[in-house]
């Protein structure tokens, strides 16, 4: 299962937002996640970027370069030293502190960066990411996503939180 709340950008942009919790989850598998992405538009299969919080794995970017081809999806991220691991991103959480995700375009290219501390930004592995011809308008937005869908599990967004959305032309 899927879901995209979005609005149409033109031109280049940038779009941040902050989680606050994992995504929570019963009866879904691994890989169900919330973050930002950027679709070249509505269809299935549309190429895209997108920057997830997942509650398995922590932060991962993931794209698809080409219309209904497969989806890229990167290492997840460390946080730090590379002994790091998504346990480090929960507890930030725990703690109450959010983790900012940014994602930037500026003509076919797509960064994808993520913060800690709201200030500085560590690009994501696979970072930037080009999708040749990209239109000039294009969906931005909230993506969530269910690894398993029609099992009869429940994704509780509500419950993940993300928060202080803004999206600034470049």
């Amino acid at each position: 299962e899927f879901n995209f709340t979005h609005m149409t950008m033109t031109g280049n942009f940038q779009v941040t937002v902050n989680a606050l919790r994992f995504p929570t989850y019963e009866g879904l598998g691994a890989g169900t996640a919330g973050g930002l992405m950027i679709r070249e538009d509505l269809t299935a299969g549309a190429r895209n970027a997108f920057l997830t919080l997942t509650a398995d794995q922590g932060v991962l970017f993931q794209n698809r370069t080409t219309k209904a081809g497969s989806t890229n999806v990167n290492t997840p991220e460390t946080i730090g030293t590379s002994t790091t691991t998504w346990s480090d991103v929960r507890d930030q959480l725990n703690d109450g502190k959010p983790v900012a995700f940014r994602l930037t375009r500026t003509g076919d290219a797509i960064t994808a960066e993520y913060s800690l501390d709201g200030t500085t930004f560590k690009a994501a592995t696979g970072s930037p990411v080009t999708l040749t011809g990209l239109a000039k308008s294009v969906e931005v937005g909230l993506g969530i996503t269910a690894a398993t869908p029609d099992t009869g599990g429940e994704l509780r967004v509500s419950e993940m939180i993300l928060r202080d959305l803004k999206v600034t032309p470049q």
